[in-house]
């Protein structure tokens, strides 16, 4: 993203195969994509400030400019912080406007509606509750960043904040690597 929403991040879900959608799947089908359903989960604990739940999720390829931001929601972390996730499948939305969430608690699944061409999810920070106001700097905790090479190694990062083509996961817990740290 530019300009305004420079620090908004979309994220993809790939196969280790490197692609977005199943080995079999038809790529013109939001339902052979990988991320297409999947839970999306509260970044932080806030309560609902806005929802839109309702719009169709677009064909492959296609967008919807009139409602850029597809079915999202807008949450209020405390003064000036709310973070917004868009492009959430038709009917998913799992929280009211009012309603406090807890951090992991699932806000929806992840769709293909507004400005989407395929299945992803935006996510940003911004500084006021206005639908698609600018983006705030934002970073991410105990993220891995995927090796680039046959002779690299994924790397956990403690604070994260993803680069345009970079691939990244969530820090998994690990029973066997734990016991390093004890």
């Amino acid at each position: 993203h530019q300009g305004p929403w420079r620090h908004a991040f979309d994220f993809e879900v790939y196969g280790q195969d490197g692609r977005p959608v199943h080995c079999s799947g038809d790529p013109t089908l939001p339902s052979d994509y990988r991320a297409f359903r999947l839970p999306v989960l509260a970044t932080a604990a806030g309560t609902v400030v806005q929802i839109e739940n309702n719009l169709p999720d677009n064909p492959i390829g296609t967008v919807n400019v009139d409602k850029n931001w597809g079915n999202f929601v807008l949450l209020s972390h405390g003064p000036a912080l709310y973070s917004l996730v868009a492009h959430l499948a038709q009917g998913s939305v799992r929280v009211a406007v009012g309603q406090s969430v807890r951090v992991g608690e699932q806000l929806g699944l992840c769709g293909n509606s507004g400005r989407s061409p395929e299945p992803h999810i935006h996510f940003q920070l911004q500084g006021s509750a206005q639908l698609g106001s600018p983006t705030l700097p934002c970073r991410f905790s105990d993220g891995v960043v995927l090796a680039e090479g046959p002779q690299a190694h994924d790397r956990i990062i403690a604070d994260l904040c993803p680069q345009v083509g970079q691939w990244v996961r969530n820090l998994e817990p690990d029973a066997e690597r734990a016991g390093f740290f004890q």
